[in-house]
């Protein structure tokens, strides 16, 4: 659920079609209108406009919006909507910058797409038309009935298989044909609220006016019965004005989009949610009985708890809080003012684990942070003013937290007090060193996978490389007997011993042929910046043949940069691309070389590389570099050196513990240090 990596996604996959539910798609919106500011004013001046249609609109619209196409990628052209109702105004958007959205419909025990509009011949508004072989019919309640060979005829429930009744499923679906034929989807029909005058109000009507409003983040209605009967109450995510009382804006927005329903629609009565975010699945649909659950506790349970309408509980815990704990797995530590709570030192979030809670954030929240935001935090306080900046936007010196957090693992929990969070180190431009560079600058090229440098690759490696090694060092190489790597199936994450600045070499002579010709290494990703920028290197000479070092690295190693500190998700998505072409990837975990001649602990970046690749685990070991590291030692064919080639390790499981799998990869090339084989 992260619409930057998406957008990357599409584009250098060059995908055609996405298929995604409506949240899905409005994540993407955003995330473009944020990319391309100017775009939001000129949408906005074409949405007064009628919608245009054919051929030559389509290439206008392309034109126009050419810079949208082209952060998407030229070749997509299309968005399939299903799974939950379309706003009007996000079909409206994607069609505007000229791709084509095409809504459908279909079910789990439908096992199929039941209608979809034509690609070329869209209805906007409809789900289209019923395809080949499958019937579907509106009964008098308005329920949408589907009958065909790809309806399941059982189905599971209360732990056994249950034959269907009848021949037309019955979907629990609403919805009504227009004039043309085309269906329109209208929402579930447990959802329809039936109030205490009889009628029937449905909830997409009132969330879409609701959503129109300026300050409006999101809304769900939801029914609650109440003493009158049941009733619409609306559930807001709400921003507003920060230097304007919030409560009064509320209320401008609910009485403008009071004026574009009809009377027996009025929205009455209006709830502000203390979460950051609506419940949804993992598949972006929205937990509506966990909103409905919350909503009616509050207006039922206002009397007995003596709170204000709309004013929720004070939670067991704080989201930030409790989300640092999901991250570094350690309890919170008590503290009377806990925003003072520094970040490294009493939370115990260290490089990785902001690169973790980065993601976290993201996904729990729908924020975009870049890989630098988390970098230069120093307490929960600036994690905060973070979080509430990148959902309401900057204003001024000062941020007022209006942000009501609280865990969305827990229902029914209320807000955060309300703090005044100065901006401290959260906004401050992150001072760096010419050798602490961003993560922008570091470069992450594709080139070398393209086949006439792979092909040049493999000829250095096989006419050049291995011949060298083998004429100056003579080494050893010993497989482990019970799983040999020969039997493994690329790609492999390898990690290996760091001693000295040819043990790339060395591991890439001793893997088979299979594996070492299409392997991509990381390296420092300070170092590779030095040899690029032609600098630190010594004396003038060097650096002025640094970039053609850069240039060589990075041609005949298919190096990749891995940056000290910060930018690790940048560098594991390169390493995730290479892996899906084919390439293994071999790592140094110790992230530097052993001075000491004896092994630097791993850094725990290793095991979150290792769990998000989901691919098997080759441990190499270097044994006999450190001796010949020291003065006077005779190197030069000694026969002293081995790389020894334990079993593959089998891909980790997506839960696996990150911390616990680098410990358990550190051990496994300890082992083989030692000689016995782990």
């Amino acid at each position: 659920m992260e619409p930057a990596r998406i957008t990357d996604l599409i584009r250098r996959e060059r995908i055609s079609v996405l298929v995604a539910v409506p949240r899905m798609l409005h994540l993407l919106r955003v995330h473009l209108l944020g990319r391309f500011p100017e775009a939001s004013g000129q949408l906005s001046v074409v949405s007064g406009q009628k919608e245009q249609r054919g051929v030559w609109a389509v290439a206008r619209k392309w034109w126009r919006w050419r810079k949208v196409h082209r952060a998407l990628g030229w070749k997509f052209w299309a968005v399939i909507s299903g799974g939950a109702t379309l706003p009007a105004e996000l079909e409206a958007f994607w069609s505007r910058l000229g791709f084509a959205l095409i809504q459908g419909y279909g079910m789990t025990e439908t096992t199929a797409l039941v209608t979809l509009n034509h690609p070329f011949h869209i209805a906007p508004g409809t789900i289209g038309k019923p395809l080949p072989g499958h019937e579907v019919r509106i009964s008098d309640a308005g329920e949408l009935l589907v009958r065909g060979d790809m309806v399941a005829g059982a189905t599971w429930a209360a732990g056994s298989m249950h034959r269907r009744e009848g021949e037309w499923l019955a979907t629990g679906d609403l919805a009504e044909k227009d004039a043309a034929g085309g269906l329109r989807f209208l929402g579930r029909k447990g959802e329809v609220i039936v109030t205490g005058a009889g009628m029937n109000i449905y909830p997409a009507d009132l969330e879409a006016a609701l959503a129109a409003q300026p300050g409006v983040r999101a809304a769900a209605v939801v029914a609650c019965d109440l003493a009158a009967g049941t009733e619409p109450v609306a559930v807001v995510i709400f921003n507003g004005d920060r230097d304007r009382d919030a409560a009064a804006q509320l209320d401008a927005a609910v009485a403008a989009a009071n004026r574009t329903l009809a009377e027996y629609q009025q929205i009455r009565r209006v709830l502000r949610w203390p979460e950051l975010q609506f419940p949804y699945t993992t598949t972006g649909k929205l937990i509506r009985r966990q909103v409905a659950q919350w909503a009616c506790a509050e207006l039922t349970g206002q009397s007995a708890s003596g709170r204000q309408p709309g004013v929720a509980a004070a939670p067991a815990q704080d989201a930030l809080l409790a989300l640092v704990a999901e991250v570094t797995g350690e309890p919170t530590p008590a503290a009377a003012d806990p925003d003072a709570l520094r970040l490294s030192e009493e939370l115990h979030l260290d490089s990785l684990g902001r690169v973790q809670l980065q993601s976290a954030l993201e996904q729990r929240f729908s924020l975009e942070l870049d890989d630098d935001s988390l970098a230069g935090l120093a307490t929960l306080r600036d994690l905060r003013a973070l979080v509430d900046r990148e959902l309401h936007g900057p204003d001024g010196a000062v941020v007022s937290s209006q942000v009501s957090v609280v865990s969305s693992r827990v229902p029914g929990a209320g807000a955060v007090a309300m703090r005044d969070v100065p901006r401290t180190a959260a906004d401050s431009e992150l001072k760096t060193d010419n050798r602490q560079l961003t993560t922008e600058q570091h470069r992450y090229p594709h080139w070398p996978w393209a086949w006439p440098v792979l092909a040049l690759r493999i000829a250095w490696i096989e006419l050049a490389l291995r011949p060298l090694v083998w004429l100056l060092a003579r080494p050893k190489v010993s497989e482990s007997a019970a799983q040999p790597v020969s039997q493994s199936a690329a790609p492999v994450l390898v990690i290996a011993n760091h001693a000295t600045a040819f043990d790339g070499a060395l591991v890439l002579y001793a893997l088979p042929f299979r594996l070492r010709r299409r392997v991509a290494a990381a390296m420092s990703g300070e170092m590779l910046l030095d040899y690029r920028h032609a600098r630190n290197q010594g004396n003038p000479l060097l650096n002025l043949l640094a970039p053609l070092a850069y240039w060589l690295l990075t041609a005949l190693f298919n190096v990749f940069p891995l940056p000290n500190g910060r930018g690790f998700r940048r560098s594991f998505a390169h390493a995730g691309a290479a892996m899906d072409r084919g390439y293994s990837v071999l790592i140094f975990p110790e992230g530097t070389r052993s001075r000491s001649g004896r092994m630097n602990p791993f850094r725990p970046g290793i095991g979150l590389l290792a769990q998000q690749s989901a691919v098997p685990i080759l441990p190499v070991a270097l044994v006999g570099l450190y001796e010949l590291t020291t003065p006077g030692a005779r190197w030069f064919r000694s026969g002293r050196i081995e790389i020894r080639i334990g079993a593959p390790i089998p891909a980790p499981d997506e839960h696996s513990d990150a911390a616990q799998l680098t410990a358990a990869l550190e051990q496994a090339v300890r082992a083989l240090v030692k000689g016995t084989d782990s």
